[in-house]
C-alpha cells in the first residue's frame, strides 16, 4: 500500500498583518495526480507580522559527488548526483520523492552552512554514517563517512558542488 501525506503552506503579508493558510491530507497512488479534487483539512490564521515567523520555502539542490577512501589516497570514485529537497522549517532533508533521508535530529542550518547525517548500509552490510556539510555561500559539499563500529575513524571523504534547481522533475 502507498500513502503520502501532503502539506501545503501559504503566507501573505498585508500591511502589518500576516496571513498563514495551510491545508493537509493524504493521497494514494491512485489519487496523487488529482490533488485538487480531494478533500483536505485547511486552516487560516491572521496575526501581526511580529507574532509569526516568515515562511521559508523548501528548495531543491543537485550536488555532484566524488569519494576518496582515506586508506587509499588518490583513489577517487565518481558517485551519482545527490538530488535533495532542503526543508529548513521542518529541519530535514528529503530525496526527490519527498521521503526523509536525513537522520532525525541531525539537521542544522544557519546563514553559512547546512549540516545533516544520513545512515545507511554499505554493499558489505556495514552501517555507514555520512556526515554532510553544505556551504551556502560557495556551494561546496563535504562529507565524512564512518563505520558505526568505528565512529572515530573516517573511512572516506566525499567532495562535490551543489547548485540550486527550480524543481526536481522526473526525466521520463
Amino acid at each position: 500500500n502507498y500513502m503520502k501525506m501532503v502539506i501545503l503552506d501559504y503566507q501573505w503579508d498585508i500591511g502589518d498583518t500576516r496571513i498563514d493558510a495551510g491545508c493537509f491530507g493524504s493521497v494514494t497512488q491512485d489519487t496523487e495526480s488529482r490533488k485538487d479534487t480531494l478533500d483536505f483539512t485547511s486552516s487560516i490564521m491572521y496575526a501581526h507580522r511580529s507574532a509569526t515567523d516568515k515562511l521559508i520555502p523548501k528548495f531543491a539542490l543537485r550536488c555532484t559527488r566524488k569519494m576518496e577512501f582515506e586508506f587509499k589516497p588518490g583513489s577517487v570514485r565518481e558517485m551519482p548526483d545527490l538530488v535533495i529537497w532542503v526543508d529548513i522549517p521542518i529541519a530535514h532533508i528529503t530525496n526527490a520523492s519527498n521521503q526523509p533521508i536525513s537522520d532525525p535530529h541531525t539537521f542544522q542550518a544557519n546563514d553559512r552552512e547546512i549540516k545533516f547525517k544520513i545512515t545507511g548500509t554499505s554493499a558489505n552490510q556495514m552501517k555507514i554514517v555520512a556526515d554532510y556539510t553544505l556551504d551556502r555561500v560557495t556551494g561546496s559539499l563535504n562529507a565524512a563517512l564512518t563505520d558505526l563500529n568505528y565512529p572515530n575513524v573516517v573511512a572516506a571523504r566525499i567532495r562535490g558542488r551543489c547548485d540550486k534547481t527550480d524543481t526536481i522533475e522526473k526525466k521520463f
